[in-house]
């Protein structure tokens, strides 16, 4: 799923490419909100938990915008 123990999955949404089908609320309703105009209404990048990971990818694939992703976001540490 991931390369490494500091990797974790996140789900983004570019807002722009967003044209409100919902399909994928339609798919995951749970975890795919909308806004009142029928918009995706994710805030910011989400954590995808192991458990949640096919939901996602449901969610993700049935936008036929582009508008979602599901990518690896690799977690960094500051120097001190």
């Amino acid at each position: 799923m991931t390369d490494s123990a500091n990797d974790r999955l996140v789900v983004r949404l570019d807002r722009d490419r967003c044209s409100g089908h919902a399909r994928c609320a339609s798919e995951e309703p749970d975890f795919f909100l909308l806004d009142e105009d029928g918009y995706s209404d994710l805030d910011a990048d989400v954590v995808v938990k192991p458990d949640q990971i096919d939901a996602f990818r449901r969610g993700v694939a049935a936008c036929p915008e582009d508008a979602l992703t599901l990518e690896v976001a690799h977690e960094t540490k500051e120097l001190p």
